[in-house]
């Protein structure tokens, strides 16, 4: 779900508050009901509006088990004992950035993040010169209410304080790095335009019995963490190559007693920063690791003992090095075989067949790589030769992911945090058509692409890639399979290609305007998205150029043709919205005369992009150093038009 999305299903309640005193950073707080808490625990108060309790209650519970754990037991305090004790508690007003249930920040978490959006950047600026580089990133979890319920319900769960650290302007919006400081909990909510405000008190562990206890089991998680940031150096660097992991980089500052301009109380103890600092995401990781990690941040966040998290993380690492261990013997076994001149390429016994690990693993770690075995043939697939090409392709370039935040070499697009991805059916009957859906989990901008592949179809990996990338930008890209599960195959004959053309031509364009139907119903009608992009690559952006000319309702706002084939100049002028045209003219497929002729024309304010020295299919399937960099710069291209024609415009 999009952050705007889940701000327009979360409702708020209107009730009053009673402030005793003020100042600048504390507060005597005195009966404020929990605003804009339609839920206690998992359920709904009865009668919906603010919950039952009051922030007194809460407060005297949060500085009673501060004093002493015996007195942990007096939760629910009488009435005149109550009334005996003032309640003394720090908080802070902080901007609020809510995010989905699945992308919980846990203090020491280092994250990169891109706002676009006019609100968001409002807020960025709002922490920067106004709040000391703070705010509060929390999720909205989902609560079933009934069955006969039409009204999405939230609770606003696991929040945590956060510092920027580094903001780098782009041509749209910015990257902002932020580090996760301390758990806080919502109080209320101050204001909600143009972003979330609210007051947040701090949420620390209880004060450990066992000092000697904490210290022995903070001494055993570092050394695991140091021996798993070990093994994942030599998992992915080169040799000598320095590389600091995202678990190194989260302990070294959890180590530090952190430097942050705020109350001393929202900052949690060493032994609590190490523990977090152990709930980091490792090179490469699988799916299903990822969803383990998911598990293992939302039962940490939850633990009111630091003791209990420390055992619980230190199993979860050591768990993780007897994996990264069997990854690295498997790197090493398929790094001999190719130098032993065996060609990963055609080699495909590698994961099926029996697999010879290197001496340098114990008979632990032997099964450790049978089971790693396992996950590879049922997380990797559908698409064993996916895996084959990213073993055997070692290149010198790299090319960049979500909005220039670089993705590490081996990591599963899938599982990358600022995008979901699934595979869908739309339409009815015959018209069933199955496509692949990416949605942008963050800074989603409601606006809905039409991606069409080339002749190698919806699966292919290149183009998944693409549209993963668009999506990364704010976007929902549907890409849909135009030729029923029957694309060309590098490896027909060529003579059979024109008969191929004829027969699936028809289908190409019956499952594209089923696809069309299916994007207005989901996005125009519904009022998330005015207008419609629509982008193709080569069999795709000659579609694009007649879906464009026979939009007749103006579904579209612009498109994007990346080397269209088979473009005919007067159909070409029949469209009424902006298309960027992007070719080389060593591209013999989509002749440069052609769209010359077209940038003549100069059709409804269209623009042609020619690169030099480049052929066919250089933007989504570079072959070389020089094609992957003008590949960006296309891309680039691609970005800003999109962006300024419609979500400027939507705007």
């Amino acid at each position: 779900m999009s952050c705007r999305t889940t701000l327009n299903a979360f409702t708020t309640n209107s009730t009053s508050t009673s402030i005793a005193a003020v100042s600048r950073s504390s507060v005597l707080l005195s009966n404020i009901t929990l605003n804009s808490f339609p839920t206690v625990g998992k359920r709904r108060v009865r009668g919906g509006g603010a919950a039952s309790i009051t922030t007194s209650h809460l407060l005297y519970y949060y500085s009673l088990r501060r004093l002493d754990s015996k007195t942990q037991l007096l939760r629910r305090p009488n009435k005149k004992l109550r009334r005996n004790i003032v309640a003394y508690a720090t908080f802070l007003e902080l901007p609020l950035l809510p995010f989905p249930s699945d992308q919980v920040l846990v203090p020491s978490e280092a994250k990169t993040l891109h706002l676009f959006e006019a609100r968001y950047l409002k807020l960025l600026d709002e922490c920067l010169f106004k709040k000391k580089k703070l705010f509060v990133h929390f999720v909205l979890d989902p609560i079933v209410v009934s069955s006969s319920s039409k009204e999405a319900s939230f609770a606003a769960r696991y929040g945590c304080l956060v510092s920027i650290e580094k903001v780098e302007q782009l041509d749209v919006g910015a990257l902002v790095s932020i580090r996760g400081i301390g758990r806080v909990t919502l109080v209320k909510f101050a204001k909600a335009d143009p972003y979330l405000e609210g007051i947040v008190l701090p949420l620390q562990d209880n004060v450990p019995q066992n000092e000697s206890q904490i210290s022995s089991k903070v001494l055993e998680l570092k050394e695991a963490l140091h021996s798993l940031n070990s093994l994942e150096i030599k998992l992915k660097a080169a040799k000598d190559e320095p590389l600091q992991t995202q678990t190194a980089n989260s302990l070294e500052w959890a180590l530090k007693e952190p430097s942050i301009d705020c109350e001393e109380a929202f900052i949690p103890s060493f032994a609590e920063r190490v523990s977090f600092a152990a709930l980091q995401n490792v090179s490469g990781s699988t799916q299903s690791e990822m969803l383990k990690l998911q598990e293992e941040k939302l039962k940490a966040m939850d633990v009111k003992e630091t003791l209990q998290r420390l055992e619980n993380c230190t199993g979860f690492i050591k768990n993780r090095v007897s994996m990264t261990a069997a990854k690295l013997a498997i790197q090493i076994h398929i790094k001999t075989r190719a130098r032993n001149g065996v060609n990963l390429r055609h080699y495909h016994g590698f994961i099926s067949n029996n697999l010879q690990v290197s001496s340098q693993c114990s008979e632990s770690k032997l099964l450790a790589a049978s089971f790693f075995l396992f996950i590879v043939q049922k997380i990797c697939n559908p698409s064993l030769n996916r895996c084959r090409r990213s073993l055997s392709r070692k290149k010198s370039y790299r090319r960049v992911c979500c909005s220039q935040v670089q993705i590490e070499e081996g990591t599963d697009e899938e599982a990358c945090e600022l995008v979901n991805g699934a595979e869908v059916s739309i339409g009815e009957g015959s018209d069933t058509v199955p496509a692949y859906l990416l949605s942008a989990v963050k800074n989603n901008n409601g606006t809905g692409i039409l991606l069409l592949s080339d002749v190698f179809g919806f699966e292919d990996s290149c183009t998944r890639d693409f549209a993963y990338r668009i999506a990364c930008n704010g976007y929902n890209v549907l890409l849909p399979d135009l030729f029923n599960g029957d694309p060309w195959g590098k490896e027909r004959p060529k003579s059979l290609y024109e008969e191929w053309r004829a027969t699936h031509n028809q289908i190409a364009t019956k499952n594209i305007t089923t696809s069309i139907k299916w994007m207005v119903e989901e996005f125009v009608a519904a009022g998330i998205s005015k207008k419609l992009g629509i982008v193709g690559f080569c069999f795709g952006g000659g579609k694009v150029i007649e879906v464009l000319a026979e939009d007749d309702e103006g579904c579209f706002g612009l498109g994007v043709s990346f080397y269209g084939t088979r473009i005919d100049p007067s159909v070409a002028a029949k469209v009424k919205v902006p298309v960027l045209y992007i070719t080389g003219d060593e591209d013999p497929l989509c002749p440069v005369k052609v769209v010359e002729e077209i940038e003549r024309e100069n059709v409804g304010g269209s623009k042609v992009v020619v690169f030099k020295g480049r052929g066919h299919g250089f933007v989504h399937r570079p072959a070389s150093v020089e094609d992957d960099t003008d590949a960006e710069e296309a891309f680039t291209m691609m970005r800003n038009w999109l962006h300024n024609g419609l979500v400027v415009e939507k705007k």
